[in-house]
This record gives C-alpha cells, structure tokens and sequence, in this order.
C-alpha cells in the first residue's frame, strides 16, 4: 500500500508504517496528548472527527482541523495534506508523586481557619515612621541609661540629660530630686550607717565560746535590758575568762571593745577577765525577738509625746495582726524600724551567776571592773547581722513590688505601700543627717559613707514621688465628720466615700483611729516639720526639708 506522508514530514519524530487493518476505534481518547488533563483550562473542540470502525483512506485534500480557540495553531499538528488518517501519540503522563495511603475523609471546615478583621482595619494601621539617625543615637543613649523613674512610671519619653527635660518641665522646683534613673532598693546598704556613727559601738566583734568548753566551768549568765526604765530583760549564757587566755587576734579584737571611762580602773590585763557569751543555734533568733518585743513595748507605752515617732509602728502593728493585704511587706519594715531603734539606743548588760530572774534595777549587781564591753558587742554585732537580712528581704519585696510593675500598683496595695515609704524615709533621714553632722563638726573619715545614706535618700525620695504623684494614702481621712445644715449635701458626699475607702483597712474600727492619728502626724510634719528634733546631732533641716517637700508638692 501507498504511504503519503505530509511535506513537513520532518516535524514528526519516528512514525512508523500503519496497517490499513489499524482498528482506531478502540483506541482511547486519552492517547491523544492535545486533549486537556483539565477541561476547565481548554475548551473541547467544536469539530469532531466521526468515530472510525475500520480504516479508510480520507478524500484527497481533506485535512483534519485539531486546533482550539484558546490555543495557538502553533502548538499544534499542522494540516494534512495526505488523506491517511492521524496516527495515535504516545500518551503524556506528567510525573506525580507516589499514591500516598488513603487518608480518613474530614471536611473542609475542620481544616480551614477563619480570622475576620473589623470593618477598615486594614485601612487604619499605619506604619511607624522610620526615625532619624540623631532620633535613632539619642533614643539609643536613653535605653542605655535607663529612663528616670518619674518617665518610666508616667510612661513619657525621657531624655540623656539629669534632670531630664521632661522633670525640667514638670519638676516644680524638686526637679533634682525627682530626676533618678536607679533603684534604691539595690546595691544600697543602709546598714552601714551603724558603723561610723558611734565610737562605742562595734558590730564585727565575732568571739564567742562552744558549750563544750564550758562544761568544766560555773555556769554564768548575762541579762540584756534596754537603756530606758522599761525593763523587758533576756537571760544569756556567758563565761568569765582571763584576757591572756585567748589569741593574739582575739585579744586585739578584744581590745576593741574597751570602754574609755575605765581605761584608769584597770591596768594589768593579766588580772583582766572579759564576759563571752556561750555560742549556740538560737543565740541569733533570741537576741531579734527580744529586740523585737522590746521596741514593740517601748512605742506601745511612750504615750503621745512621742506620737510622731511612735504612731507608724503601732498602726504597722495592728495592720499586721488584721492580716490584711501585703502584711508580709509592713512586717518586713517593722522588722528593721525595731533592729536599728534598739542599735541607734544601746543595751544594758549586767552579769551574774546562775538565777532564776535578774537583779531588780533599782538594786544593780556588784560586778568586777572591766574597761571591755565584750556583751554589748556581741550584741550589737548579732543585731546588725540580723539587721542586713531583714534590709536585704524588705529591699527585695519593694523591689519586686515597684520596679518590676513599673509603679502600678493595685488599690489594696497603696496604703501598706505608703506607710512602709514612710518609715524608710524617717530611718534615712536621720542616718543621713547624722553622719553628715558627724563628718562637718568632727572632721570623720565617714564623708563617703555620708554621701552614700544622703544618695540613698535622694532615690527613695525619688521613687515615692513617682509612685504617689497626686496624693499620698497616709492622708486619707477615714472618719466621717460632723453634718451642718449648709453643707449637708456635701458632708453627706465625704462621709459616703469615706466610708468606701474604709475597706482598705479592713473595716476595723481601731485601725481607722489609728490611721487617723497617722494622719495628723503627716499633716503636722508637712506643716511644722521636726521642731522637737532641733539643736540634736541626727537632725538636719535641709534633709528634713526634702523629706516635707514630699508632701507639700503633692
């Protein structure tokens, strides 16, 4: 039989020889590689070629149109010129990734996720400006500061500057007292006030003697009391020893201790005996809840003349008894008001063998001479120990409390908050006011540590005046006043948020009469001051004044 190829025989690749017998009706559709895999994307040709059962020879000329109106002629087989019919292609298979195993059927909406925005969102975000370098250096020499504690709470930019441009601006003429940029509440002993601002005192005396020693000896006891007529004593164990009894060091720490009234009463230190105290366990724990106790009894029964520096820690007392919100904070300061009152006063020690209670005071006990205050050093050395603990655990409540919420604080917190602001600042005021006096009249070595209890004031002072910016809690009046007839509406009006207020302590009726005494103090102390502090050696006006524009600012 006679093969007619096309003249563009050339374009087509390896086409054998057909049978005429070719039976191409049983030939699948899907062998020819123009068909779409995807009718969506091509339209089915509108000319179709009759379903062959048996191969004839096509008519001369006709030619066979496979072309589609979406894609190019091309593409395409071109026209026949032959009339022997279209042999089959191979079929195209594109390559697919391996049949994976069958997965459970799941529907549509458990696999899509919806997320709607609100009408014109998208229209409304707008994109942050991109800053210029100097913005850029100066925003990065803040960051590396640290913003003061005035911005940082309040939320305002600051700048590089101390003061800031903004407590420049806002300051009110406490500008340098508000413009402090680090916290108070760390790496800023307070303790260290105790150390330079007695000669007598000393508070590294550690010699103490081991029970096991002092079973060959009688036993023998030291009552420690206060220096003022209340007498609340604590009996401890001690031991009489001979000064050449003990080390080179010992005896040079011992040295230390001697009191310079008695240096003429005894000259030989061989017929020296010094008083130590027997070392155990609870030496410590015994030695802070005395002075605990003790200073509790002494505000508790000082009477109003002494209300100024009384009230804060009988208010403190009961607030911690009610157990109201952040009691564990008041405990902490009343802790450390009652540690540095009974290190600032002093102790009485006297000595004795073994009784059941210690000498009435009016009748004191004969005791040898010796020029060594070996007990009240001891003493004094254990609560000041005990005293950086309980510095270090306030310091990091407030920490935790102020500085890590920014200055927010909650409705519950600000009065104990307050109160504890308080008192840290009288006991700073005074450390700082002594130790100055101290370096400017007696020519101390302690101006460093001065200006370190006076730097401590300044951010204490600082951070108050960020955290209660408007008012202070301490003046809230709780009590409700007298009605008139004019003024009926408005008297009705305090009474009712009085009243609402009352919840912050409790409800208690004690402890709002004793917030009202707290009240007066404050408000006697913005108006006068410390008049009955005046001529002593802990007083200084111009820190004073500080500690009032607190609250004259407000």
């Amino acid at each position: 039989m006679n093969r007619f190829l096309p003249s563009n025989a050339s374009d087509f690749t390896d086409i054998s020889a057909y049978d005429a017998d070719l039976n191409l009706g049983s030939s699948d559709a899907t062998w020819i590689s123009f068909i779409p895999d995807n009718p969506r994307q091509h339209s089915i040709p509108t000319t179709r070629v009759a379903k062959v059962e048996k191969s004839t020879p096509s008519p001369v000329g006709l030619a066979l149109d496979w072309s589609t109106s979406e894609q190019s002629p091309e593409t395409f087989i071109k026209q026949r010129k032959s009339s022997l019919p279209s042999a089959p292609k191979r079929k195209y298979t594109s390559p697919r990734p391996a049949p994976e195993e069958a997965q459970p059927d799941c529907h549509l909406e458990e696999c899509v996720g919806v997320f709607e925005n609100a009408p014109g969102a998208l229209a409304t975000v707008k994109k942050r400006k991109k800053l210029d370098a100097p913005v850029r250096k100066a925003a990065r020499d803040v960051r590396k500061a640290g913003a003061c504690h005035q911005c940082r709470f309040r939320k305002r930019t600051c700048s590089t500057g101390t003061p800031c441009g903004s407590c420049l601006k806002n300051g009110k003429g406490l500008h340098e007292i508000k413009c402090q940029r680090e916290s108070p509440f760390i790496g800023r002993p307070v303790h260290e006030y105790f150390e330079y601002s007695s000669t007598r005192r000393v508070v590294t005396f550690n010699i103490r003697i081991t029970p096991d020693a002092l079973l060959d000896h009688e036993e023998y006891f030291v009552f420690v009391d206060g220096v003022d007529r209340l007498s609340h004593p604590i009996k401890l164990r001690a031991q009489r020893r001979a000064l050449s009894s003990f080390t080179a060091t010992e005896q040079a720490a011992i040295r230390r201790t001697q009191d310079r009234k008695k240096l003429g009463k005894c000259t030989d230190d061989d017929a020296v005996h010094v008083t130590i105290l027997e070392d155990d366990e609870t030496l410590g724990t015994r030695v802070e809840q005395w002075a605990v106790e003790y200073a509790s009894k002494f505000v508790h029964a000082a009477g109003t003349k002494f209300q100024s520096t009384t009230i804060a820690v009988i208010l403190g007392t009961a607030y911690v008894k009610k157990g109201l919100p952040e009691s564990a904070l008041v405990a902490a300061m009343l802790r450390v008001a009652s540690l540095a009152f009974i290190l600032r006063a002093g102790v009485k020690c006297t000595t004795g063998p073994s009784q059941p209670h210690p000498y009435p005071k009016s009748q004191p006990q004969q005791q040898p001479h010796s020029r060594f205050r070996t007990t009240e050093a001891t003493i004094d050395t254990i609560l000041y120990q005990r005293l950086q603990v309980a510095v270090k655990d306030l310091f990091q409540m407030l920490q935790r409390l102020v500085f890590r919420k920014a200055g927010f604080l909650t409705r519950e917190q600000v009065y104990p908050v307050a109160l504890v602001f308080w008192q840290l600042l009288r006991i700073l005021c005074l450390g700082a006011s002594h130790l100055s006096n101290i370096v400017q009249r007696f020519n101390s070595k302690a101006r460093t540590q001065s200006d370190a209890q006076y730097h401590s004031l300044k951010l204490v002072l600082s951070t108050h005046l960020a955290l209660f910016r408007s008012s202070n809690p301490l003046l809230l009046d709780f009590s409700p006043k007298s009605k008139d007839k004019d003024n009926s509406k408005d008297d009705s009006k305090n009474e009712n948020e009085n009243k609402a207020n009352r919840d912050l302590l409790g409800g208690d009726e004690k402890l709002v009469a004793l917030a009202g005494k707290m009240r007066d103090v404050v408000l006697a102390f913005r108006e006068r001051g410390c008049p009955e502090m005046k001529g002593s050696l802990a007083f200084r006006k111009e820190y004073f004044d500080l500690f009032r524009g607190v609250y004259e600012g407000l």
